[in-house]
């Protein structure tokens, strides 16, 4: 690709990031090619992953079927992945992890190997519906949820709303580089929000150059080494026009209508909460992580050196140490 194509997507994107599953998981598993498991892809080890394309219909909404896999045993993990991305962000950390727990990551709605429907309905709190009912249906109670940036968002929404119904379903959080309050938005978001812009732009942008490596090359300031096997899996869903409406309507919804009601209601959440903030983040700066663990009554702040906003991408030994420390 030239300079100029490459200064061109710069300027588009800069600062633009028990009951096991396995038997109704694989019963309801839509049966395509899924590609390389997420939790294979960084390890040369044999790890056993179940996964699928699982349909969820929750009352009231159309059913829609999310990518999961799971792999280990023990105490469950759910993993949610940010704007953009996909359960890939948490490849280097799965296998650890895997070791000791029974580890699920869930594509979002309109992300990486799950539905991408034309709708509107992509706000945090929409994809925590979707995600209370994939708990839910499949089982999976007293669950850790870990959530990284907008994935954070959405599990904040669910702690609020299985405080409400259902108490029992969350048992721990884990919340990384999360906005979990108004900020002001980085230039790509501030893109993404304009009316029919973002439509031609990202319709433009090859295939080769994915959003989600826009997002995470800027947020990691470049010192992220990045190969062609990354490139692929995150551009492989950015090829679909529904990821592409996915990730805009995701971006116009980031802040919710009620954020101001949400952020006062932090502080009834009473699960045992880890914050992992990385001390260089330029996306979401870390007095957010500090706010964030005074306003959590029972949360705990670890400051990471050394990396800007994907803690699980840039220090994976560390955070997969940090949460086995957390759950154990």
């Amino acid at each position: 690709m030239g300079v100029v194509m490459r200064g061109w997507l710069a300027a588009i994107a800069c600062a633009f990031a028990s009951m096991p599953l396995g038997g109704a998981f694989c019963q309801h598993a839509v049966a395509d090619d899924l590609g390389t498991p997420y939790a294979t892809s960084a390890t040369t080890s044999r790890l056993s992953v179940k996964r699928g394309r699982v349909a969820i219909d929750p009352p009231g909404h159309p059913r829609v079927k999310l990518y999961a896999e799971e792999s280990g045993r023990g105490e469950t993990l759910v993993l949610l992945h940010g704007l953009g991305a996909s359960g890939y962000t948490f490849r280097r950390i799965i296998p650890d992890l895997a070791r000791r727990y029974r580890v699920v990551t869930v594509d979002l709605k309109g992300h990486g190997r799950s539905d991408k429907p034309f709708d509107l309905s992509y706000s945090a709190h929409d994809q925590a519906v979707l995600i209370y009912w994939f708990l839910r249906t499949y089982g999976l109670d007293r669950v850790t949820l870990i959530g990284h940036s907008f994935g954070g968002q959405v599990a904040l929404n669910l702690a609020l709303l299985t405080k409400r119904y259902d108490p029992a379903r969350i048992r721990r959080l884990v919340l990384m580089s999360t906005p979990a309050y108004p900020q002001p938005f980085t230039a790509a978001v501030s893109l993404l929000r304009k009316p029919v812009l973002p439509y031609i732009a990202l319709t433009l942008i090859p295939r080769e150059i994915p959003i989600a490596m826009a997002l995470m090359t800027e947020a990691v300031g470049l010192g992220l080494p990045v190969t062609q096997q990354d490139v692929d899996i995150y551009a492989q869903p950015y090829a679909d026009a529904g990821a592409r409406h996915a990730v805009i309507q995701t971006a116009r919804q980031i802040v919710p209508d009620n954020a101001r009601t949400l952020v006062a209601r932090y502080s009834s959440l009473a699960e045992p909460t880890l914050v992992i903030w990385c001390s260089n983040d330029r996306v979401v700066p870390i007095r957010t992580g500090r706010r964030l663990a005074r306003d959590l009554p029972r949360a705990r702040l670890e400051i990471l050196s050394e990396c800007d906003h994907v803690p699980p991408e840039q220090r994976p030994e560390k955070v997969a140490r940090l949460i086995r420390g957390f759950v154990n």
